[in-house]
């Protein structure tokens, strides 16, 4: 969009990284007659899936419980609310900095008696710098668009009015929920990181100025 003294115009910059880091959430589910019974059970395979996921070099400030919850489990024969017995789930958050061990972790984790993958999530340890080069190709192709649209107007840019970035995006690569319980004996479950788009956008104004007349030819 053009003006009387400046013209404004947006530029987009993309950039694809290869992901080096995961985050996967997994944990056990277990329903028993009681409450007790069920944090017992429970408790015993957190500290056997912890075990397991350490000995593959996750090192402990990368594992964090991301839930821990105690609710009945019900079943409604007829209709009718019936208390089936006591579910007590407990949920890890772990970030896995070799992809490498990905799939050991997640198999080993099953192995010690894991019950639920969530999630697994991608992510590069180079992310800012990329966000970084997303901007500079986007601040280019706005450049190049703005001196196209001045040059068919006969005009020139001159400073910069204004910026404005947009959100730089770049959203993870989450793999849906799936239950694992009978997976333990499975082949090593197998792992593609794909890669990670990140985008950036930039809206930039500049002035318009008259291109300079050119000097008049010396008669000789």
């Amino acid at each position: 969009m053009t003006s009387e003294r400046g013209v404004s115009v947006t530029g987009t910059g993309r950039i694809n990284v290869s992901p080096d880091e995961a985050d996967v959430r997994l944990g056990v589910s277990v329903v028993k007659a009681t409450v007790g019974d069920a944090r017992q059970v429970a408790a015993e395979v957190s500290e056997r899936i912890l075990a397991a996921v350490t000995a593959r070099g996750v090192a402990g400030p990368d594992i964090q419980t991301a839930s821990l919850e105690v609710q009945p489990e019900m079943e409604y024969p007829d209709g009718r609310p019936v208390v089936r017995g006591q579910h007590v789930s407990h949920q890890y958050a772990i970030r896995v900095r070799d992809l490498a061990q990905l799939g050991p972790v997640i198999d080993d984790a099953i192995g010690a008696g894991a019950t639920t993958v969530d999630s697994v999530t991608f992510r590069s340890s180079r992310r800012e710098e990329a966000e970084s080069e997303a901007r500079s190709l986007a601040m280019a192709a706005a450049r190049a668009k703005a001196e196209q649209l001045a040059s068919k107007a006969g005009v020139r840019l001159g400073r910069v009015l204004s910026i404005a970035e947009g959100a730089v995006a770049g959203p993870p690569h989450p793999m849906p929920m799936f239950r694992m319980a009978t997976m333990a004996e499975a082949a090593p479950t197998p792992i593609e990181s794909g890669s990670l788009e990140v985008n950036a956008s930039v809206s930039v104004t500049w002035e318009l100025v008259d291109q300079p007349e050119a000097a008049p030819a010396i008669a000789g």
